[in-house]
């Protein structure tokens, strides 16, 4: 090899490396941005308005049912508009504590998912 030339493999390397950098620094910064903004963004349960159902009409239209300070309201939902359709009432705590049930049956369901199928598995004698 000559003093002057340039060695490609090394040069190819050192480019590969220095990208696959970025792309950790990169994809690490986006991972940050998504688990600390979400929480800034949603207020769980102290928000006065919560999203109920949504169901899909098209690609780009859909019916949602929404709570908004205690009434559930009926919008649809174009790509050039938001429509009132209709308003169905007040929302009723015995609605409200089922769905908090519901909510904490998904949570232990999920749990003991996860400790059954990611907890190593004990061999029998």
């Amino acid at each position: 090899m000559e003093p002057g030339s340039i060695n490609l493999y090394a040069e190819l390397f050192k480019t590969l490396g220095m990208f696959a950098i970025v792309l950790g620094i990169l994809g690490g910064c986006l991972y940050l941005v998504k688990r600390f903004m979400a929480k800034n963004f949603s207020m769980g349960d102290k928000s006065e308005i919560r999203l109920i159902s949504s169901f899909y009409l098209g690609s780009r239209e859909k019916l949602i049912i929404i709570d908004a300070d205690g009434e559930k309201l009926l919008i649809g939902v174009t790509k050039e508009s938001i429509t009132l359709i209709s308003k169905l009432g007040k929302t009723d705590k015995e609605t409200e504590k089922k769905e908090e049930n519901t909510q904490e049956f998904s949570k232990i369901f999920k749990e003991n998912l996860k400790s059954r199928f990611f907890l190593k598995k004990e061999k029998k004698d």
